[in-house]
């Protein structure tokens, strides 16, 4: 790595990383797992961005998960790396359970507030699509259908 182009890292990580100029990120480039980076110490087995953020920054605190705030799974920055809660760590993410969270109108436009919204089997529904649904034309024919049986 060169001089002055980010954090130090251990020396005996010096080999497993490359600076990327773009974004500042430092790209783990030695074994990796679940596109993060791996390493091997006395204590085992460790992801590669947990151990830069405890060399950098201290002890993880209890309950607390370390988050790329890069989005770059490989980069071992100290800088880039942040301690959150899971909760706020896949909030911040592009999964899909972030991206529910974040949809304010469900699919037919209704807005999506705290009244217009239930829990359906642990995922939140849209109480008006289920009012339009239940009074739809096709519903009630089914519904007499299913009596004639």
């Amino acid at each position: 790595m060169r001089a002055g182009a980010g954090p130090a890292l251990p020396d005996k990580h010096s080999a497993r990383h490359e600076q990327v100029t773009m974004s500042d990120c430092i790209n783990w480039t030695g074994a990796t797992f679940t596109s993060h980076g791996n390493t091997y110490g006395r204590t085992g087995n460790r992801l590669a961005h947990r151990q830069a953020y405890t060399r950098a920054k201290g002890q993880i605190p209890a309950g607390m998960v370390i988050d790329h705030l890069c989005r770059n799974g490989l980069c071992v920055n100290p800088e880039h790396l942040e301690a959150v809660s899971n909760t706020v760590n896949i909030m911040r993410g592009e999964g899909q359970p972030a991206k529910n969270a974040r949809k304010t109108h469900c699919w037919r436009g209704h807005e999506l507030t705290p009244d217009n919204t239930w829990n359906k089997r642990g995922r939140r529904a849209c109480r008006q699509c289920d009012i339009e649904r239940y009074h739809s034309a096709e519903y009630l024919a089914h519904q007499r259908e299913r009596r004639r049986r």
